[in-house]
């Protein structure tokens, strides 16, 4: 995870891991056209390395652009929303929904909706002014953005958080 969101940015590496997302969703919602059990096994390996890289990145880039006095509660919500997720995966997957025999590649097909409502919604969201700052030393984007996010003209402090807690990082 490191390694992407140090070298691409929050934002960007949430975007670029949606790549992963609509390859497992093509290889598993194709497997049983295809007659390919190994595109199933393939698909849900490479959704498992997606899940597992999101599960890393969201909840980096929610703490690092919301107020501190919010972060805690808004960083439960990535929890949240995936626990959501599984139930809806199963209530779906039930035999009289999308359980059945012809129905089932669509449902192992479907991680590609929310991985496109990210796509879309992440090209309104600013890039991490913690990253700015701190991996970029791009002190004046990362003011901007805490302006916008933080509604104020005043983000000294936010700023001043960010880099006493980047200095003991490196200590």
């Amino acid at each position: 995870v490191g390694l992407f969101v140090n070298r691409f940015g929050r934002r960007n590496s949430m975007l670029f891991v949606n790549i992963l997302a609509f390859i497992a969703s093509a290889l598993m919602g194709l497997s049983k056209i295809a007659n390919s059990f190994e595109m199933l096994i393939i698909g849900r390996f490479v959704i498992g390395l997606y899940s597992g890289l999101s599960t890393g990145f969201v909840p980096m880039y929610v703490g690092e652009v919301s107020p501190t006095a919010l972060r805690g509660a808004l960083g439960t919500l990535h929890q949240l929303g995936v626990v959501i997720g599984i139930l809806i995966a199963q209530i779906f997957g039930i035999d009289s929904l999308m359980g059945t025999p012809d129905l089932w590649p669509v449902l192992l097909g479907f991680p590609f909706i929310p991985a496109i409502i990210q796509c879309v919604a992440l090209k309104f969201c600013p890039e991490s002014p913690r990253f700015l700052l701190i991996n970029r030393n791009e002190e004046n984007k990362a003011k901007s953005v805490l302006k916008k996010l933080r509604g104020t003209t005043d983000v000294t402090s936010d700023l001043q958080e960010m880099k006493e807690e980047s200095r003991q990082m490196m200590r």
